[in-house]
């Protein structure tokens, strides 16, 4: 916590409301649409959140602030203006201490600071503990990446956020390759179901690098082309996750329809490496698959590289691209899609 200063420059307000299109530093800037994903995701988490649910290195006092006040954190995280400036700031975000005051936020500081929606919420919680009188950076930073990191390595289940974008939608440990094995009914069956997937899609478009719209889902699904472009058959966004054992290697598939006569397989090639990436490569019995006009099936050694987790109780991949194009005024746009594989185990 600094003392707050009213910056020259341009300073913007956001709040849980705010939504609009606009070049840097407006609603639409991906920065700023980042923090307003990550402050729902934070007042989830922390209104729901359980002594057991942190991890095991949080120390006790941390975790028994923020259970003896997540009522008033989680209200002041969702509530808390965001006041944001062009100009020059020695941090990332700062505040004063008193209730709902407002956070000051720099783009230039935060941009290389934030990579993802857990860094954000790391932020939102440590100013908010400043709101709620704490004076102390080391202890709000503690505070802030206890929540970030909710459920990574707890003593218990966390409860999963509903929002599959979220990252906190599957928490816990990365899964060695010892353990996949133990997975398997060996010497019974070579196999075994781990539980069913969905797929869920959205999408926003980006007029330049700093001028985009907030994401919105997208139903239109996964497609099968034919090599002549001719044929296209969409793909079921749900089906189900298996662990198999090949060439003396566990393997997880992640399998869509599997009851019909279209298909996609999405198979780990090797181990879960330590990055949480699995190498995958898709293959689909009517085609190449297209996903935003980008190609997403492939053979080794040239996989498809989703980035996410497995857990010994979920799956969480996640597949991002861009497709350039233009729209009926002769914009250039750029349309963002992700899609996430969420699978909680049975």
């Amino acid at each position: 916590m600094k003392t707050f200063l009213m910056m020259l420059g341009a300073i913007l307000v956001s709040t849980p409301l705010l939504a609009a299109i606009g070049t840097e530093g407006h609603g639409g800037d991906p920065l700023r649409l980042l923090f307003n994903d990550a402050r729902r995701y934070a007042v989830e988490r922390v209104s729901q959140a359980k002594p057991c649910e942190f991890n095991v290195d949080v120390r006790a006092e941390v975790v028994e602030w923020i259970i003896s006040h997540k009522a008033e954190l989680a209200a002041d995280i969702g509530s808390a203006p965001h006041m944001w400036t062009l100009a020059p700031q020695s941090s990332c975000a700062f505040t004063q201490t008193q209730p709902n005051s407002a956070v000051a936020m720099s783009f230039e500081a935060c941009r290389p600071l934030i990579k993802d929606a857990n860094d954000a919420i790391s932020i939102l919680a440590h100013e908010s503990a400043h709101h709620l009188g704490i004076e102390s950076e080391t202890f709000a930073d503690e505070v802030g990446r206890a929540i970030a990191r909710l459920g990574q390595s707890s003593t218990c289940n966390a409860a999963p956020s509903a929002d599959p974008f979220d990252p906190g939608s599957c928490t816990g440990r990365q899964v060695s390759s010892d353990e996949m094995y133990s997975w398997l009914p060996l010497p019974h069956a070579t196999q075994r179901e781990l539980g069913k997937m969905k797929a869920t899609i959205r999408q926003r478009t980006c007029y330049g690098d700093n001028f985009c719209t907030n994401w919105q889902e997208d139903p239109s699904g996964l497609h099968a082309r034919s090599e002549d472009g001719v044929r296209e058959r969409r793909h079921a966004t749900e089906g189900l996750v298996t662990v198999h054992l090949q060439r003396n290697v566990p393997i997880v598939i992640v399998e869509s329809d599997p009851g019909t006569d279209h298909w996609i397989r999405w198979r780990t090639v090797g181990s879960v490496d330590a990055s949480q990436t699995m190498s995958v490569f898709a293959d689909s019995n009517a085609g190449p698959i297209y996903f935003n006009e980008n190609v997403i099936s492939g053979l080794h050694p040239y996989p498809t590289r989703l980035m996410g987790t497995l857990t010994p109780t979920c799956l969480r991949q996640v597949i991002s691209t861009s497709h350039k194009t233009q729209d009926s005024a002769r914009n250039t746009i750029t349309i963002q899609k992700e899609m996430v594989i969420l699978s909680h185990f049975e």
